[in-house]
Order: C-alpha cells, then structure tokens, then sequence
C-alpha cells in the first residue's frame, strides 16, 4: 500500500458516515410514522432515496476522475451534514423525501470516490487484501448501526439520533479538510462526457462482474425484508432471538474479510468470486427447510462467510478494471447495477410474498444469485492478474506492507 495513514483516515471516515446512516435507517421507518405520515405513504421516501442513487451513481462517480478526489468526497461529506442537521428542523413526509433524495445524491458520489482512493493507492496483487480490509470499516460499521441506534433512541429520542449523525458528519469533514489529500492518480479514458463510458464500453469481464453484483444485490435486499418475518411468524422467534441472528451474518462477514480478502491475492479471485456466490445462493435455498433457531444459526454463519469470500475479490476485480476506464465511473456503474439490484430485490420479493408466501422469495433469491453468479463465470477470467498479484502480495508480506 502506498499511503498507510491516507488509508487510515479514509477508514475512519467510511466508518463514521456509515455508523451515522447506519443508525438513522434502522430507524428511519418509525421516524416518518412517528411525524404522523401513514403507513401506505412509508415506502415513497426509500422509493425515492433508491431512484435517485441509481440515477445519478455513474455522472457522481465519474465527476472525481475530472475534479479530483477529494473535491468530491468533501462536498458529498457536506451534502450528508446538511442532511444530518435538517432532520432536526424540518420533520414531516415532504422534508423526508427531499432530504432523502438530497441524502442518495450524496450516496451516489461517497462510495465510488472512497474506493476510487483505495485504487488509487494499491497495486493490482494487493488488492483484495486491501478492500477485504477496508470494507470492515463498513460490515462493522452496520452490525454496530442498529444497536447503538437503539440505545440512543431509547434515551435521547429521535434527536439524538440525529445529533449524533451530525457529530460524526462533522468529524468526518474536519478529517477530510486536514488529513486527506488529492491522489491524482487517475490515467483512464476521459472520454464520454459528465456521463463516463457507455456500459458498452466495458470489458466483457467487467459487465458480467456488474450481472453478478446486480444478482447479489437483488438476494441480500430480499432476503433482508423478509428473514425477520419469516422468523417470527413461522418459526415463532422472539425479538431477541430475531436480533441475534440477524446480526450473526454480519459478525462473521466482518471477521473474515480481511484473511479471505488475502486469500484473493494468492488464488485466482474469479474462482472465489464463484464459490462464494454459488454457497451464499445454495445457503438461500436452505432457508425454508430450516426448522429451529440452531438452523438458522447456522445458515447465517455460511452466509456471511461465503459473501466475505466473493466481495474483497469482486471488488479487486473491479478496481483493476477502473485502472483501464477510470475509478471513478467503473464504481459509479458498480454503484448504479447493485442499487438497481437492491430496488429489484426488494419490489420482487414483495410481489412473490403477496402471492406464493415468504418461502418463495428466499427461492427467488437462490435461483437469481445462481445465475448471475453462472453469467459471471462463463465470463471471467482473472489467470494472469492473479499470477503477478501472487508474487507482489509475497513480498509485501515479507515487508509488512498489509
């Protein structure tokens, strides 16, 4: 890695603004009921917030290769502090949704401009150790999200939470203002306008890379919006148990990125990409047989160590791509496929429940990780990257360098 104390302030920051939004969305539903909107009008602001990062991901993302880094992520860290501080004055369905759209605005330009940086500073052999790494401070971060927001709630209100929210969004803007500096890496294609290259324009690699993210994102959002029902109405669980396992998944996930992450400098990252994304589809279908909390348990643990193997190795491949088309628009299309799988997901899975009952959405998701996952494999092959990422990640490990 070329810039340790960089990647520890970009760290800090990814951590504290997913901490922050972490707590406010686990939340954010009782929110808007708590204003006095209906129950039947609860879904326009999350309709919204998801429209508008899947629309504006790839000029957002693209605008970091013309502008730079940080100019980038400064103005989305003060978009989100805007955000943060209006929930306080301006309560209501109205303010929710412009605040919402405004909030996946700056979405759609944080998360492609932090891994930008983290392409920026990485060579090719390391990164999957580096991203396994880095996106702990964002698995952590959400398993963290909901308990503290709980305890904050509990005590101070939804003030609170929003308070805190704004603290950790200025923190994040001091840091960002006096600790992290311009890469000015970038060497890709400038070419296509504020827009960046036409899907089209991508290698075949990479476009069956953004099938699997988009096919993986579809499972994880319907698997989410139905596992706590499913859990307690079918399986009769209580609210602890619910949150118990809930939070096993992600526990692991977060545990294994980092030594999975290694493993996909040494090994042939399309193969755990593969692997984990046909185990984690495979674990879904497993889900309607399970009949106790120990079953379920279980599968939980498989599903997050699976989707630790496939994510730093995914990711890694889409940073060697961003190295040809530009970091910035190749993660505003990573950004656009898996918000667009997260919406598809979510509204699939709602429609299969109405009629076929709970267990056919954990099907769908199975049936739809499988192919995109087999799109991805008929595609990909990362041989040669691996070959030279072996022999750098050797030598940075004798050097201590990850």
């Amino acid at each position: 890695m070329k810039d340790k104390q960089l990647f520890s302030g970009l760290f800090f920051i990814n951590f504290c603004i997913t901490l922050g939004f972490g707590v406010l969305d686990s939340f954010f539903s009782l929110y808007v009921i708590s204003t006095g909107v209906r129950e039947v009008m609860l879904g326009i602001p999350f309709a919204f917030y998801a429209v508008t990062k899947i629309f504006f991901s790839v000029p957002l993302g693209a605008l970091s290769d013309k502008i730079g880094r940080k100019r980038v992520l400064s103005f989305a860290i003060i978009t989100y502090s805007f955000v943060s501080v209006s929930y306080l004055f301006y309560p209501g369905l109205e303010a929710a949704v412009i605040l919402r759209v405004i909030q996946g605005g700056a979405c759609a330009m944080f998360r492609p401009v932090m891994l930008s940086y983290i392409g920026d500073m990485t060579e090719s052999g390391k990164r999957s150790t580096v991203t396994g790494t880095f996106d702990i401070s964002f698995y952590g971060a959400l398993g963290a999200g909901p308990v503290l927001g709980g305890f904050i709630r509990n005590y101070y209100g939804f003030n609170g939470v929003f308070v805190f929210l704004s603290l950790l969004c200025f923190i994040s803007l001091l840091v960002t203002l006096f600790y992290i500096k311009d890469t000015g890496q970038y060497t890709g294609n400038q070419s296509g306008g504020m827009n960046g290259l036409p899907v089209s324009a991508l290698s075949r690699n990479t476009k069956a890379l953004l099938v699997f993210i988009f096919g993986r994102a579809c499972g994880i959002s319907a698997i989410a919006a139905f596992m706590p029902v499913y859990f307690e109405k079918n399986l009769h669980f209580s609210s602890l148990e619910t949150g118990f396992v809930l939070s096993v998944s992600m526990v692991f996930m977060t545990v294994c990125l980092r030594p999975l992450g290694k493993l996909g400098d040494v090994v042939p990252r399309s193969f755990l990409v593969v692997l984990g994304g046909f185990a984690v589809a495979v674990t879904y279908l497993f889900l309607p047989f399970a009949v106790n909390f120990t079953d379920v348990v279980f599968i939980c643990i498989f599903t997050g160590v699976f989707g630790a193997l496939s994510q730093p190795s995914s990711t890694a491949l889409l940073l060697d791509e961003g190295g040809k088309a530009g970091m910035g628009r190749t993660f505003g299309y990573f950004n656009l496929f898996m918000n667009a799988g997260f919406a598809f997901g979510a509204l699939t899975g709602s429609v299969l429940s109405g009629i076929f009952g709970v267990n056919a959405v954990f099907c769908f998701a199975g049936v739809v990780g499988i192919l995109s996952t087999a799109v991805f494999c008929l595609h990909q092959t990362d041989t040669a990257t691996v070959n030279a990422g072996a022999a750098t990640f050797k030598e940075g490990a004798r050097n201590n360098d990850i």
